[in-house]
């Protein structure tokens, strides 16, 4: 029971981007479009090519309507930290928001059915047996994307090209920071903010940018630089390496008098890529 429910606290950040969220709103009900107009779903069969495409249009354009109040204004409003529990919460309320304006279109507007709670009902089931396909479908797609991303980062770290840079970006477009690689000390996570330690010359600076680590995590796709913790991502170059059995990691820079935890479930990784690091440095 302890590890369902640490899952669900993961960070999961299917609905984060603005981008994906259109993206996502638009593929659904391009979806639901297809499958009324083309198969003829809900007996829309019934009515003749042009009628059949303008009312599957509108119910089309219902559930569009749904996906964009929900992925922008609701979860805007009542959604701060993205898991896996509110991504399926979402998940959802979109259904159930669709559902219910497909109930209003089919007994209040076009009065093809009466108005009760049966009907509302049956307009709920419809609607979430089509959010079970298409669902899972974005899922499987979002976790291959996050796979790539992840094999990525992990590939074997080799040497830092000299014109190595990394942007990193503010959730809400209201800053970056931009520095070598070879710069990048640390980034932790404070609050709705990430707080990034870095070298300018021979002294260490911190910069806050409001975004999340998961999400920075995606942005720092590089050999080395790693996630050791749940509120530290490492750039493991600038550490000093005595083994991680004791869960903490210490810079190289004496100017940093303090050390970095890592959790029990990196530490296989973090060890592996400091041998590597450290047989680069011999070569």
């Amino acid at each position: 029971m302890e590890f369902q429910f640490s899952l669900l606290r993961t960070p999961y950040h299917l609905y984060r981007k603005r981008k994906h969220r259109w993206i996502i709103s638009f593929s659904i009900a391009g979806f639901a479009w297809f499958c009324l107009f083309a198969f003829g779903a809900f007996e829309f069969d019934y009515f003749p090519v042009f009628q059949r495409f303008y009312l599957t249009g509108i119910y089309a354009s219902a559930c569009l309507l749904a996906c964009l109040i929900m992925l922008f204004p609701v979860k805007n409003l009542f959604v701060k930290n993205l898991t896996l529990a509110n991504t399926i919460l979402l998940s959802m309320g979109l259904m159930a928001i669709t559902g219910l304006f497909n109930f209003i279109l089919t007994t209040l507007i076009f009065e093809w059915e009466p108005y009760n709670i049966k009907v509302l009902l049956k307009n709920l089931l419809f609607t979430l047996a089509i959010g079970a396909i298409i669902t899972p479908f974005l899922i499987l797609i979002h976790y291959n994307y996050l796979l790539r991303k992840k094999q990525k980062k992990g590939a074997v770290p080799g040497p830092i090209a000299a014109d190595s840079v990394v942007t990193l970006t503010s959730d809400y477009r209201s800053g970056s920071l931009k520095l070598d690689l070879t710069d990048l000390l640390f980034i932790r996570s404070a609050d709705n903010y990430i707080d990034i330690c870095f070298m300018s010359g021979n002294t260490v600076k911190h910069k806050l940018l409001r975004n999340t680590l998961t999400a920075i995590e995606k942005e720092l796709a590089f050999p080395g630089v790693l996630r050791c913790h749940r509120s530290y991502i490492i750039n493991l170059r600038q550490v000093l390496y005595t083994g991680v059995n004791s869960g903490k990691l210490r810079f190289k820079n004496h100017d940093l008098d303090f050390e970095i935890p890592v959790s029990r479930k990196h530490r296989d990784e973090i060890a592996r890529t400091m041998k590597h690091i450290q047989l680069m440095g011999k070569k």
